[in-house]
């Protein structure tokens, strides 16, 4: 991997970075997608205050006991890690993690402010 990257789209230079900052940081939704699964969502979908479009990677969702129930809809197995795709009302999102969930199941999540991106 090179030490900074250079994202073109359509011939025009979006994003040059560190490959950290463009994973963590995308310019926008198709730089997200460069990277791997992201959850594209706004702030009140996951009950946060907050405007417009937010990136969130699985691997930032955590499982807790606590909190509005998310309805768990499938997982599988991913190696280190469980690929869930749970749901709320109308918003799914995918998150990975070690936890053992049975789809049908529910569990409440818990994210870090800090772990939203603005797109």
């Amino acid at each position: 991997m090179a030490n900074r990257l250079l994202v073109l789209d359509h011939g025009k230079v979006v994003q040059f970075d560190h490959p950290r900052e463009i994973y963590r940081r995308p310019v926008n939704p198709r730089v997200a997608a460069l990277g791997g699964v992201a959850n594209l969502v706004t702030p009140a979908q996951l009950g946060m205050e907050g405007n417009g479009q937010v990136m969130l990677r699985p691997e930032n969702i955590r499982f807790t006991d606590s909190g509005e129930p998310w309805e768990v809809i499938s997982s599988g197995f991913g190696g280190r890690h469980t690929e869930y795709v749970i749901r709320k009302n109308t918003t799914e999102l995918i998150v990975h993690s070690a936890a053992q969930l049975r789809a049908g199941s529910f569990t409440a999540i818990t994210i870090d402010p800090s772990d939203l991106h603005p797109l």
